[in-house]
Parts: structure tokens; C-alpha cells; sequence
């Protein structure tokens, strides 16, 4: 999940295998880091309006994610 202000996102992903005292199950830990990061936790994480309707330059929207990238 990102703020809505958030502008970037980078995540990495490690596949750890089985974990004992997971019950063996396979553990995969993602760690991301934001840019623009929120610190308040009482601000909305979205803005309403239509899909893309608020990109900032010079983000495009991508129709088929609703992503403004």
C-alpha cells in the first residue's frame, strides 16, 4: 500500500525456504522503501476522484493499472 503523494516505490523480495519453527512452511520476506514517505498515520491514503484524474507532471496514466507512473 502507498500514499497517495507517494511518487516512488522500490521493494525487494527474498525467498528464505522452509522455516522450522514456521512449520516448515516457506517464508518470503518484501521489504519496500517510499518516496515520498507518509509519517501520519491519520492522513488518507488515497485521494477520491476518477481514475488518474490528478497525475502529476510528469506522470502519465496508465489506463489498464490506474496508475498515474
Amino acid at each position: 500500500m502507498a500514499w497517495a503523494k507517494t511518487g516512488s516505490v522500490g521493494c525487494g523480495i527474498k525467498f528464505c525456504g522452509p522455516v522450522s519453527y514456521m512449520n516448515n512452511n516457506n517464508v518470503v520476506v518484501v521489504v519496500c522503501r517510499y518516496d515520498v514517505r507518509a509519517d501520519d498515520s491519520k492522513k488518507q491514503i488515497n485521494q477520491e476522484g476518477d481514475t488518474c484524474s490528478a497525475c502529476p507532471s510528469p506522470t502519465q496514466c496508465k489506463r489498464e493499472s490506474g496508475l498515474c507512473v
